[in-house]
C-alpha cells in the first residue's frame, strides 16, 4: 500500500497535504519508500501528519536525511508523535535538518 502511495506522490506537485496519521502497520520498509516522496523536488507538500504510526529512530533519519537532500522542499509541518519509539538519534535527525 505504501509503494503505491509512494509512486502516486513522486508525481504528484499539486498535492500539499498528507495526513498517514495513525497506520501503525506501515512497517520500516514502507517508510522507507515513503522518504522518497521528500526527497522529490517537484513535491509541493507543505504538511505530512505521521501521528500515532510505528515510527522508530531508523524510519526518522530516514526521513530527516530525504529532507535534508532536497533543498526545493516546500514542507512547512511534519507532525510526529514522541509516543512512537523517537529516540535521541532520531530527534538529532530531525533537528539537524531543521536548524539548516
Amino acid at each position: 500500500v505504501v509503494n503505491s502511495l509512494t509512486n502516486a506522490m513522486v508525481n504528484n506537485s499539486r498535492l500539499k497535504e498528507l495526513k498517514l496519521r495513525a497506520n501503525p502497520q506501515i512497517t520500516a520498509t514502507g517508510w522507507e519508500a515513503f522518504s522518497t516522496v521528500l526527497q522529490n523536488p517537484n513535491s509541493a507538500l507543505e504538511k505530512i501528519d505521521l501521528r500515532f504510526n510505528s515510527i522508530n529512530d531508523g524510519n526518522v533519519i530516514s526521513l530527516a536525511t530525504s529532507l535534508g537532500n532536497n533543498s526545493n522542499s516546500k514542507l512547512k509541518e511534519l507532525l510526529l508523535d514522541l509516543d512512537d519509539d523517537i529516540a535521541i538519534n532520531g530527534c538529532a535527525a530531525i533537528s539537524r535538518v531543521l536548524c539548516n
